[in-house]
């Protein structure tokens, strides 16, 4: 490790900082504006005019359009006018001052104002710069133009022509635009040199050699020259411009002055590399020295040592060496038969074997070098072995063994449970173990087994097996109710629990008054199971609660507390048009088919008079919400409902083109649905808005073919299909087809990227603000085993992920009826959905695919209606 290089990387990274502030200083208002190559003083320009208004004012005659300005503007006399020459230079609209950079000019004005005088400073002066042009590459100053602009702006029919404007500083600027130019390219020519320096500093740290040093030389002197050529045009330039503004404006009140502040920041960058060059200079002449410790070491010179000694080098040996293989036996191998093919390939294997030997000594460090040193003291220094003694290993088990115990103690004081301690948990003998978990038994002397002691209480425990079917207990009460298949023995536990009297007693003694009083702050929901709760509060209530309940406005209510009736019910199916529950058809044998009205799930008297409550899939879809249903209660027990993955269908719409596949998932207690729908796109230059809309849109009912919510006309939905629909490459056209359309080619023609990822705007995924629905569109390459020409093809594929409720009600389910855009009132049960307060740490993409492919999408997840329009129908931006 070379630690001398570190100061040249060092002054090469401050030479680079400099060269880019030379570069970009005053390129932006606020960044340098004082490090300016010329400042063009302009506050004093015009006085000339005053003078020669005194000699020609009898001159009655005259019809000069600047006097008759001065005329107009200025209301005081004449002699007023002269000592104002700042307000006569404003209302020509210039500015005070204008200071050249290497990529733009600023402008500004002198505040409090620009010419000393008896009440003000020259060192209270300071500049306040308004605006500055675009930065620009190449770019020359030139004060005629940029003040002949100011002047056309401001309205004033004034040119500089009038204003005495001299030739002779146009001559002299033009001369020196040459130099200009070849100062802006020396910078960058010397900031890509410096750069190149820098990283050959930072590569020279980790290798050694006096190679290393010269490229770094090289590199080093290249950039010196270059950026001292730089500095010395730029000084030249300013310098040579300020004399020639001052010797020909001081008579029309021009001056300029040259840029200390920029002079001095590139001369030091300069200065810096020179340094940095001066360096490495010195690190390559002084070279590496050799390590010096004693030439013969134990175990690494046997070859040596058997060869002749430490000291005899491996080309002086005579030929009776290699003819041997080892050198204990001087006698040679095959004695005078032995060929002479045997002893060159010994020689090759010796001379390799030397070689490395002597590379390995070359390359030992020396210890007694400062570099070395340096390294070892670090070194020591950073990485102490105090942290690996005993006391330190047993303070920090310690300090673990204390963090676990207040982990056990916060965990039983969340879930209200008494810890035990550490000394009383079954197992927790640890005595005699090590930090691997070893125990030390005696083989002779200890009659000890391989285990641990013996638990009895822990045995008796795990001999109990609870809620289970063959448990002791469960045997003993309620076998025939065991032999039923829809018995949940879960349920057994509640089913035994005893009723305490003391406060079935306590809840007698309130009046029945009370009681009511109470009821009135609760909706018919909660009053109704209040009263069902026991039979002391169903006797104080009475039975109009249950009576409310059939009440037409309150049908939501009702269906609510039927819905914590499923249980009970494994073989019916609560129906929402009817409010009751109906016997099913074909328990646990259900099917999902497109024709779901001839399909039905249980026979309603109300069928023909009622809308089955359903949500729409995609095009000619449609998902009834008895289905929701059976898939949540399939949570409860296989007999209860139908597994979600029962659910998930395939199918192709033939008239569209559309492919769609489904699948379905519950996630704490809400079923979560994918649908996923894909169509071959032609590519973007043969597609039209035509041909877009045909895609999209189904004819008929201008609805999209693929899956959306009811909000997706309000936001980007569809405008963010077609822009997908935009990036789809056209097929490879051979050099050949090329020139047959026209006399060119396009390399990007005939070996296009057939890979799409979007633009910024239509990659990330969108959710819907106003439901749980989120949506991607891409473009992926699918295969189309049916073309054999074309197998692989561009599709555009639009995923959903929906939440669809709890299976409470499709009105009170805040998911559902968000989904469909259903608004129910809070006094009828239903609920405000807020889409996004919703998401929570992880959205429904990020649930859904997680938990089937073990991965997240990693697009970002943005408003689908960022602007909250909600035109519906009325806005002409979804088609």
């Amino acid at each position: 490790m070379r630690l001398l290089a570190i100061l040249p990387v060092a002054l090469s990274a401050a030479a680079l900082i400099l060269s880019f502030l030379c570069l970009f200083a005053g390129s932006k208002k606020g960044f340098m504006e004082d490090y300016a190559v010329v400042t063009l003083n302009s506050s004093q320009i015009g006085q000339s005019l005053f003078d020669d208004g005194d000699s020609s004012s009898s001159n009655s005659d005259s019809d000069n359009a600047l006097t008759s300005f001065i005329n107009n503007v200025t209301s005081s006399i004449e002699d007023e006018i002269e000592d104002t020459l700042t307000s006569f230079a404003k209302d020509l609209g210039l500015h005070d001052f204008y200071s050249a950079h290497l990529l733009d000019f600023c402008e500004g004005y002198y505040v409090p104002g620009p010419v000393p005088n008896a009440t003000l400073d020259g060192s209270d002066i300071s500049q306040n710069v308004t605006s500055c042009s675009n930065r620009t590459a190449m770019y020359t100053f030139d004060p005629k133009e940029v003040l002949q602009k100011e002047l056309n702006k401001s309205g004033v029919d004034v040119n500089l022509d009038e204003l005495n404007w001299p030739e002779d500083i146009n001559d002299g600027l033009q001369a020196l635009e040459a130099a200009s130019n070849a100062t802006f390219v020396l910078y960058c020519i010397a900031i890509a040199l410096i750069a190149i320096a820098f990283l050959t500093a930072l590569v020279a740290i980790f290798l050694e050699g006096r190679l290393w040093s010269f490229v770094n030389v090289m590199m080093d002197w290249l950039a010196f020259l270059v950026i001292g050529i730089a500095s010395a045009i730029a000084t030249a330039f300013a310098v040579k411009a300020s004399e020639v503004i001052n010797k020909y404006g001081n008579d029309i009140g021009v001056s300029a002055t040259k840029g200390s502040k920029f002079l001095v920041l590139t001369w030091v960058a300069t200065g810096v590399m020179l340094v940095a060059s001066i360096v490495w200079c010195f690190d390559c002449v002084q070279g590496r020295r050799r390590y010096r410790g004693p030439s013969v070491v134990p175990g690494r010179t046997s070859l040596l040592r058997c060869s002749g000694g430490a000291g005899s080098d491996w080309r002086d040996w005579p030929p009776e060496h290699y003819s041997s293989r080892t050198c204990t036996s001087r006698k040679p191998l095959g004695g005078a038969q032995r060929r002479s093919w045997i002893a060159g390939k010994d020689v090759i294997r010796l001379n390799w074997t030397a070689i490395f030997l002597g590379a390995m000594e070359w390359n030992a460090p020396d210890l007694n070098a400062w570099p070395t040193k340096v390294v070892l003291r670090i070194s020591k220094a950073l990485r102490s072995n105090k942290q690996f003694t005993q006391a330190s290993i047993d303070r920090n088990n310690l300090k673990a063994a204390e963090r676990r115990a207040k982990q056990r103690e916060d965990h039983a004081r969340k879930h209200k449970y008494t810890a035990r301690a550490s000394d009383e948990i079954a197992g927790s003998n640890q005595e005699g173990v090590n930090e691997l978990g070893e125990r030390d038994h005696s083989m002779f002397s200890q009659a000890e087994t391989l285990v641990e002691n013996r638990d009895d209480t822990d045995m008796l425990h795990r001999l109990a097996h609870h809620d289970s079917f063959d448990s002791l207990i469960d045997q003993s009460v309620g076998k025939e109710e065991l032999r039923n298949p829809y018995f949940d023995s879960k349920a057994q536990a509640d089913e035994l629990r005893r009723i305490s009297t003391r406060h079935e007693r306590m809840v007698e003694s309130l009046p029945d008054d009370l009681w009511r009083y109470i009821t009135a702050y609760l909706n018919p929901a909660d009053t109704a199971c209040l009263a069902i709760s026991s039979k002391t509060l169903m006797r104080k209530l009475g039975p109009q609660p249950l009576k409310d309940l059939n009440e037409p406005q309150n049908k939501n209510f009702k269906i609510s507390v039927l819905h914590y009736l499923n249980p009970q019910l494994p073989r019916h199916l609560l129906c929402f048009p009817c409010a009751k529950f109906h016997l099913r058809l074909k328990p646990g044998k259900e099917s999902l088919k497109a024709d779901y009205i001839n399909n039905p799930l249980f026979n309603c008297p109300l069928v023909k008079t009622s809308t089955l409550p359903r949500t729409r899939l995609t095009h000619d879809r449609q998902l009834p919400y008895g289905w929701v249903q059976l898939a949540l209660r399939s949570e409860i027990s296989p007999a209860h409902g139908i597994s979600p993955d029962s659910l998930s269908r395939r199918w192709k719409h033939a008239e569209s083109g559309w492919s769609h596949r489904t699948r379905y998932m519950i996630h704490d207690g809400r079923l979560l649905m994918r649908v996923v729908s894909q169509r071959v796109v032609p590519p973007a230059r043969e597609s039209t808005k035509t041909v877009e809309r045909h895609l999209l849109y189904e004819m008929q009912e201008f609805t999209p073919y693929f899956s959306v919510c009811a909000h997706w006309r309000d936001g980007e939905m569809m405008d963010l299909c077609k822009c997908a629909l935009s990036h789809v490459p056209s097929p490879p056209q051979s050099y050949i087809q090329q020139l047959k359309k026209a006399p060119k080619i396009d390399k990007s023609l005939a070996h296009p990227n057939f890979i799409v990822r979007g633009c910024d705007w239509c990659r990330p995924a969108r959710r819907c603000p106003e439901c749980s629905t989120e949506y991607l569109v891409e473009i992926q390459m699918l295969e189309d085993a049916k073309d054999p020409a074309r197998p692989f093809k561009h599709s555009i594929v639009v995923t959903r992920w929906s939440d669809l409720g709890d299976g409470s009600s499709p009105h009170t389910s805040a998911e559902w009826a968000s989904m469909n855009g259903v608004d129910v009132a809070d006094h009828e049960g239903g609920h405000e959905y807020e889409s996004f307060s919703h998401v929570g740490r992880r959205a429904v993409s990020g649930i859904f695919e997680s938990r089937l492919s073990g991965s997240i999408p990693g697009q970002r997840l943005l408003s689908l209606n960022p602007k909250n329009e909600k035109k519906g129908e009325e806005g002409h931006g979804w088609y």
